[in-house]
């Protein structure tokens, strides 16, 4: 899912978010890396070959953003799924909901994007604490990091 130019919008910008929190000397990667990642992508899913990190850069680990890109990148496919109702009864809208809550648009009250609830950040700050552990940072990094994206998916009142 996260393989279209929309999905890879929403991903770009929430780890640019993120990345701007926990690592913002990494903000310059953001843009190049995140392009060797869903290349690194779109080659695995036609090859089948799996790369944890979704692309070929063993010494990327030290840094943040290769793994922040693939904690976003799943956590926005968990979420798109979860709106896949949403997205079945209101077609596109569904997606511009999710592109409006995560790129905060001036529009956004156009679609009326609802906040998150309490119950869903905690479910979205588990889901990227644990892939990040998955991916091998360390459990205090990686609960700085799922901070970081709930702080990013927080829709705070003007």
């Amino acid at each position: 899912m996260a393989g279209d130019p929309g999905t890879q919008e929403i991903v770009r910008e929430l780890t640019r978010q993120v990345i701007t929190r926990a690592a913002p000397e990494e903000l310059p990667l953001v843009q190049p890396m995140s392009d060797q990642f869903f290349e690194g992508r779109r080659r695995r899913g036609a090859s089948g070959r799996e790369d944890p990190l979704g692309f070929g850069l063993d010494t990327a680990v030290v840094l943040l953003t290769p793994i922040v890109l693939q904690v976003t990148a799943a956590l926005v496919d968990e979420l798109a799924q979860q709106l896949a109702g949403a997205v079945a009864t209101r077609g596109l809208a569904g997606l511009r909901l999710l592109r409006r809550l995560v790129l905060r648009q001036e529009d956004a009250a156009e679609l009326a994007v609802p906040a998150l609830s309490p119950g869903q950040l905690d479910r979205v700050h588990g889901l990227a604490r644990d892939k990040a552990v998955q991916l091998g940072l360390d459990p205090q990094q990686a609960e700085l990091l799922a901070d970081a994206l709930r702080g990013s998916l927080t829709i705070t009142p003007d």
